[in-house]
């Protein structure tokens, strides 16, 4: 996503199973793009769902 120009911050790991990411990002216009342009690249998580 960085190198298709979205700030993204790092994840945080907050214990066993628990990561909080900060979803700001996905709001840009550019997210959209660098969404489409990483896709087959990216790992494939089933059963994840990112919350607010």
């Amino acid at each position: 996503m960085r190198e298709h120009g979205v700030d993204m911050a790092d994840p945080e790991f907050l214990g066993p199973g628990k990561v909080h990411l900060d979803r700001s990002a996905t709001e840009s216009p550019a997210f959209e793009e660098a969404r489409e342009a990483c896709q087959g690249k990216t790992l494939e998580l089933h059963g994840i769902s990112i919350g607010g």
